[in-house]
């Protein structure tokens, strides 16, 4: 994703828990390291300065509070955002709820699934397959 977001010339900021590995991302592939105290996030919590929050972490999976172990808030978005989480489960997570509920935009990891398989077919079959099936079957 980084590589992605910077190959389409996007100003990118990474957070990782381990304030080394986002250091590390950053000096092979470019980008920002960002560092923020604490994980869990409060009142005032950083991200809503941000246009779009990808989480590519494994925090909200398990049903866990996807929210818990990063550094954001039910206050860090609004409108005009855009939040992906790259986490896939059947129901929706305390990350995009929050921001839903925001009124941020959300791509959610099941879309990300669906979206990988459908450019897979295209390979494979050289045929446009049906997004509304393939989501269908991804969400049971």
């Amino acid at each position: 994703m980084l590589w992605a977001l910077l190959e389409a010339g996007a100003e990118v900021s990474v957070w990782n828990r381990t304030g080394s590995r986002a250091e590390s991302l950053t000096a092979e592939l470019g980008g920002t390291p960002l560092t923020l105290p604490g994980t869990a996030a409060s009142s005032g919590a950083p991200g809503r300065e941000f246009d779009l929050i990808v989480n590519s972490s494994a925090a909200g999976l398990g049903d866990t509070d996807g929210l818990a172990d990063l550094p954001l808030g039910p206050d860090s978005f609004r409108p005009g955002q855009v939040v992906v989480d790259m986490v896939y489960g059947q129901s929706e997570g305390t990350l995009t709820r929050a921001a839903r509920e925001a009124g941020a935009g959300i791509v959610d990891g099941l879309e990300i699934l669906v979206r990988q398989g459908a450019r897979s077919f295209v390979g494979w079959t050289g045929r446009e397959p049906s997004l509304d099936v393939m989501r269908a079957a991804a969400r049971g």
